[in-house]
């Protein structure tokens, strides 16, 4: 992962075939902590937009690194934990409407899970329990496309979601949802769901969209 010294790194995203700035990136703050971690593709794609001094650290080194103590091993775990919630709520449009001093104690409210590839989160045609946040990781939605008899499916990346319709209107579901690589989710059940929308009603919309 980097370190952006000096500069400033865009963060571009695949929005319909076309690559948006999402993000920038200055000075003291640090690119590609999820994807180092967890061994999984970059969500982003990067380019420096201003003459930019990067500081980076590869795998053998911090290994060597977190070898030295297990006091140094927690400290780098929690680093990873805390990047990739500044990430999430960030980037992911579940979080737009709650207000930035709030956005930490909301997070309380989610379970968070750790999925190998190809772990089943959803089985289409079943009633959802939960509620799912992409915060490290890709996840694959397929379903069965009767009109061309084949499958159709469609990538999730950090920050998107999955589950929230069935859980909403308590019908099946209209497709399954697989992990393809390793990935970190955020769980919100029905009752946690029910308090973080009575709490924040405006996320409703945002799922609905």
């Amino acid at each position: 992962f980097y370190l952006v010294g000096e500069g400033s790194v865009q963060l571009l995203q695949d929005q319909k075939g076309e690559l948006v700035e999402i993000d920038r990136l200055g000075a003291g703050e640090f690119l590609g902590v999820s994807s180092f971690f967890a061994s999984v593709p970059y969500s982003f794609t990067t380019k420096t937009s201003s003459p930019t001094r990067l500081y980076t650290i590869n795998k053998p080194v911090f290994e060597q690194l977190a070898q030295q103590s297990v006091r140094l091993q927690e400290k780098l775990w929690q680093f990873y934990h805390d990047s990739f919630l500044r990430e999430l709520v960030r980037y992911s449009p579940f979080f737009s409407p709650i207000p930035p001093d709030q956005k930490a104690s909301l997070l309380r409210e989610f379970e968070l899970i750790s999925v190998p590839p190809n772990r089943i989160m959803l089985r289409q045609g079943r009633i959802g329990d939960a509620l799912h946040l992409v915060a490290v990781g890709e996840v694959e939605v397929y379903w069965s496309d009767a009109s061309s008899a084949g499958r159709s499916s469609v990538r999730l990346v950090p920050g998107d979601f999955f589950g929230e319709i069935s859980l909403l209107t308590g019908e099946k579901t209209t497709a399954s949802v697989r992990t393809k690589t390793n990935a970190v989710l955020l769980k919100l059940d029905r009752v946690a769901l029910d308090r973080v929308l009575n709490a924040y009603p405006d996320i409703l919309q945002v799922m609905l969209q």
